[in-house]
């Protein structure tokens, strides 16, 4: 299944090579619990998140989780923490997934 958005509200437009280059291994999780890939929140600077986000710098991403069975959010984010690494936050809020790009080690 392809990766959607969840409207034409949704920028995804100039992230960072380091999501760009991850969005095949979100997919893959996805696939592996046969869910939809759907991108809620990228880099769109009318968005509504914090002061500091990662996304107004397009390194994070929110993904609908609402496809995958309830029983199963907790280990597609996981799954997700070990494909992706830990230069990757990955926070499981009540109705997304929270993923962003941020290094411990900065260079």
């Amino acid at each position: 299944m392809a990766i959607q958005l969840k409207d034409s509200s949704v920028s995804i437009k100039n992230l960072d090579p380091s999501i760009i280059t991850i969005l095949p291994e979100i997919q893959s999780v996805f696939d592996f619990f046969g869910a939809h890939t759907v991108i809620t929140s990228g880099n769109e600077q009318s968005a509504h998140h914090m002061s500091g986000s990662l996304h107004y710098e397009g390194k994070a991403l929110d993904l609908r989780d609402r496809t995958i069975h309830p029983a199963h959010r907790k280990l597609a984010a996981e799954m997700l923490r070990f494909k992706l690494g830990p230069d990757y936050d990955i926070v499981l809020e009540s109705d997304h997934i929270h993923l962003e790009f941020d290094p411990k080690v900065k260079p």
